[in-house]
């Protein structure tokens, strides 16, 4: 009862924890790129870790799941907006390249190692 009545203050459109869940384990990767019933859930899958929704099974995955998705529930209610970060990782661009030097260095312990 307790949740059908949380369920009829959420704003239209926000899932039920149980539908969040379905719809955080079954989209697929790139998580980022997919389209969200709302952000809560991604925002929620991604709190639990995809791996973790992936690979565990429902009984253990659903109430961390649920906690993350109540916290985001109630701030949503708070009226607090949530938006997907939808800019790519930059992380590292690329690799730097060792230089020659380095490379003859360590060429030289490896032949060391030999010997």
């Amino acid at each position: 009862m307790i949740e059908a009545c949380k369920a009829t203050e959420m704003p239209a459109g926000v899932p039920t924890v149980r539908e969040a869940y379905i719809e955080a384990c079954i989209k697929p990767s790139p998580k980022v790129k997919q389209i969200w019933s709302s952000p809560i859930v991604y925002l929620s899958g991604r709190d639990s870790g995809w791996y973790l929704l992936a690979h565990t099974p429902e009984y253990q995955a659903l109430p961390i799941f649920t906690t993350n998705y109540q916290s985001y529930c109630k701030a949503l209610l708070k009226g607090k907006i949530f938006e997907i970060d939808r800019t790519p990782d930059r992380g590292d661009p690329s690799p730097t390249p060792a230089s020659e030097a380095f490379l003859k260095e360590q060429l030289k312990k490896l032949k060391d190692l030999l010997d």
